[in-house]
């Protein structure tokens, strides 16, 4: 996949924050196709809750008690040395119900093996005391022997001697003596005799060296002590056949354990990142940082931009032109900015212009002598002054003050270089050579059409045929141009003096018939003025504004080569 360079090792890579919306019954499956693909860091949207307010806390609770009976199941595989089986392909996240199904496999698992461990260690208890037992009864056997030999002169058969024996370890056994000395003086006889193996200690888990101790005084006889080592040889034949079964169990779950435990950690992780969702009342709201990855292709992405109820229309005209190219700029911003309406009410009040007729809403501010006119010492406060109307020169006044004014608004329209610069700067376009528009148009009127060098070389097809025509057209309008005069101003003087004026100057004495008559005028001047003057002119007047905007504007940074982003919704239909 192409990357930016300087991304990923030497600069990190671009994130992006995304929002998402998920419906309760599908978070889950989410979550857990995220974590697959594992692209998206989860930011806590319910920073002021602590971990026992959260939706999900149950669950997380739940998943730990199962965890740690698979911890006990890996220290008994483990203890028996029972070898895990790795699964050959990663483990799927379960669903629901599978979720409880193994729970209870593990919950029989667990209770199973801890029954029998605690059988086993009490058994095993047992055969460490049977088994202590047997090695003092193996040395007091020979101390009995001997003292039964050596009876005669040894002590009188009134006396009784007391005797207790028992097993030590043998670090401690020096210590011990000097005690029983201290207790019982002279008047007993300790003995120790070490045992040749250690022994087991189920309680410390520990192989250990112990010794057997005999302390002899006068007193009770020994006790039978043969019952206690017949007891011992039951003891093995039990603790021999109980681990088999404890094997056959733990063999059965070594075979899921490694599943159980990658599932089981996968599903604590996923419920501890959904209690980051904040919820909402039909689902969630997910935000997470994620890496910016461009997939390679050679298609264009649509285009899209934000608009509303009042760019809308300008956007429309636009794209009827052509839509913008994929992260253009968009050239509806600076018709919508300008508010056409509001700039063409203003510049008709610049005009003094309402309906084609100068208005007196301001009173003129000149004087109409025979030859000149003459200021009255003050400019007029806004716009032309409609004193201008009585003069003959009018129309030719009117129109220079308009195209005046259009074109200083024209040249501010058509020198904005600086959409072009942020396309340039955007797209980081270079060019070998800079073509020259002023040598190709001057190329056009002289009929050269060069190919070297490169930067007067044909910009498009049919370039020389195309420019032909363009020049013979503009030659033919040289004499149009020339002959036709102005006929929208007079159209309105000839519909203001032919149609209103006669209205008000009925010569009629009858009231109710000189009212009907300006009437009538009144409604036959404005459904020609409406039909002529605003419907026609109104007309010509978008069609310039099209042509200003689309050819004068957009020509300068616009390439319009893309087409409209069509989301699927709903809505449309």
């Amino acid at each position: 996949m192409p990357r930016s360079i300087g991304s990923g090792v030497f600069r990190s890579e671009e994130m992006v924050l995304c929002q998402l919306f998920l419906q309760s019954n599908v978070a889950f499956e989410t979550t857990c196709h995220l974590g697959e693909l594992g692209i998206l860091e989860f930011r806590d949207l319910n920073p002021k809750m602590n971990a026992y307010q959260r939706k999900y806390v149950d669950e997380v609770r739940h998943i730990g008690e199962v965890q740690r009976k698979l911890v006990y199941l890996n220290q008994q595989l483990i203890n028996e040395n029972i070898e895990i089986v790795k699964p050959d392909v990663e483990p799927l996240i379960p669903r629901y119900r599978e979720i409880i199904e193994m729970e209870n496999r593990i919950d029989v698992i667990d209770t199973k093996l801890r029954h029998i461990n605690n059988y086993l260690d009490s058994l095993r208890l047992k055969e460490l005391e049977l088994i202590e037992r047997s090695k003092i009864l193996d040395k007091t056997t020979e101390l009995l022997e001997t003292t039964r030999r050596q009876r005669s002169y040894s002590v009188n058969e009134g006396n009784k001697i007391y005797t207790a024996t028992g097993l030590i370890r043998s670090e401690k056994a020096l210590a011990f003596r000097k005690i029983i000395w201290r207790v019982c003086g002279q008047n007993a006889l300790v003995q120790f005799y070490d045992v040749e193996t250690p022994i087991n200690d189920v309680r410390v888990n520990e192989y250990i060296q112990k010794k057997v101790f005999l302390i002899m005084c006068p007193g009770q006889q020994l006790f039978i002590k043969i019952k206690k080592f017949v007891m011992l040889s039951m003891r093995y034949n039990i603790l021999f056949r109980k681990p088999k079964h404890k094997t056959l169990s733990a063999v059965a779950a070594a075979e899921n354990f490694q599943t159980w435990v990658i599932q089981f950690t996968k599903l604590r992780g996923i419920f501890a990142t959904m209690n980051l969702y904040q919820k909402t009342e039909k689902g969630f709201l997910v935000e997470g940082q994620a890496c910016v990855e461009k997939v390679p292709t050679n298609s264009t992405p649509p285009t899209y931009f934000r608009s509303n109820k009042f760019i809308k229309g300008f956007q429309n005209i636009v794209d009827s032109y052509g839509v913008a190219t994929y992260r253009e700029i968009n050239p509806a911003r600076t018709p919508s900015s300008r508010l056409m309406g509001a700039f063409s009410i203003y510049t008709g009040s610049i005009y003094n212009d309402v309906s084609q007729k100068a208005s007196m809403f301001l009173g003129p501010v000149s004087s109409f002598p025979i030859i000149s006119i003459i200021p009255m010492h003050q400019p007029y406060p806004f716009g032309v002054d409609p004193a201008w109307q009585l003069s003959e020169n009018k129309f030719f006044f009117s129109i220079l003050s308009n195209e005046t004014l259009s074109n200083s608004w024209r040249i501010s329209n058509v020198f904005r270089s600086h959409s072009s610069l942020f396309n340039h700067i955007h797209r980081k376009t270079s060019s070998a050579f800079s073509p020259s528009i002023l040598i190709d148009f001057i190329n056009m009127f002289l009929m050269k059409y060069p190919d070297k060098p490169a930067y007067l070389a044909p910009w498009f097809d049919h370039k020389q045929l195309i420019q032909t025509i363009l020049l013979i057209l503009a030659l033919m309008q040289v004499p149009i141009m020339l002959l036709v005069k102005p006929v929208i101003n007079q159209l309105s003087e000839v519909l203001w003096s032919m149609v209103m004026r006669a209205g008000f100057a009925s010569s009629s004495s009858n009231d109710l018939v000189r009212i009907a008559t300006t009437y009538l005028a009144f409604g036959f001047w404005a459904i020609l003025t409406v039909a002529i003057l605003i419907v026609m002119e109104g007309l010509s007047a978008f069609l310039h504004a099209l042509r200003l905007h689309w050819v004068e504007f957009q020509s300068k940074f616009y390439q319009g080569s893309g087409f409209t982003f069509r989301p699927f919704d709903l809505k449309q239909f």
